[in-house]
C-alpha cells in the first residue's frame, strides 16, 4: 500500500489524468475513489472504507452522562 500512495501522492497513473483532478472539486470523495482508484485497489478499499464512516459524538455523550451521575 505504500507504493501506491506515492503513485497517489505523485499524481501518476489515473491520478494524473485531468478529468481526476476536475472530478476533486466535483464529486463526494467516496465516488472519486471510485472512479479514479482503480490503478491502486488496496489504496482505493482503504480509502473508501476511512471516508464512509460516520462521524459522532454520541460515544463521549453517552460517557459525559453516565460521568455526571457519578459526581
Amino acid at each position: 500500500i505504500n507504493l501506491q500512495i506515492v503513485e497517489f501522492h505523485n499524481a501518476r497513473g489515473l491520478f494524473g489524468m485531468e478529468d481526476a483532478k476536475e472530478c476533486r472539486k466535483e464529486l463526494n470523495p467516496g465516488e472519486w475513489w471510485d472512479m479514479f482508484g482503480d490503478g491502486t485497489p488496496e489504496l482505493k478499499r482503504f480509502a473508501i472504507r476511512i471516508l464512509s464512516l460516520t462521524c459522532s459524538s454520541s460515544g463521549c455523550e453517552r460517557n459525559w452522562s453516565s460521568f455526571e451521575m457519578v459526581i
